[in-house]
């Protein structure tokens, strides 16, 4: 279940759920990115998560409390270890999957 992590007062407006295995806040998503987040309010971080959406750096889901966000890596990681396990589990001699 994602974790909701408020860094700001203002960001509990914003209700960011964080997934378990993405970086902690948005915050920490845009250091990722080496993108400055001065002035730190609500609407700098919501205009600079929209702009990572727009860009496919960030994918972000709407949800009723607000919205989901997760850094496109992350994802592309995950896809990389499900095939890397895959092929092994496909790979052992006696395994034969139809």
């Amino acid at each position: 279940m994602p974790k909701k992590v408020f860094e700001y007062p203002d960001e509990e407006r914003l209700e960011v759920l964080i997934l378990a295995n993405s970086p902690c806040t948005p915050t920490e998503i845009l250091e990722l990115e080496r993108i400055p987040i001065r002035p730190d309010t609500l609407e700098t971080i919501k205009k600079r998560m929209d702009w990572l959406c727009n860009q496919g750096k960030v994918k972000k889901k709407k949800i009723a409390q607000g919205n989901i966000y997760w850094h496109s890596k992350i994802e592309d990681f995950k896809k990389r270890i499900v095939l890397k396990l895959t092929k092994k589990i496909i790979s052992v001699p006696g395994n034969h999957i139809e």
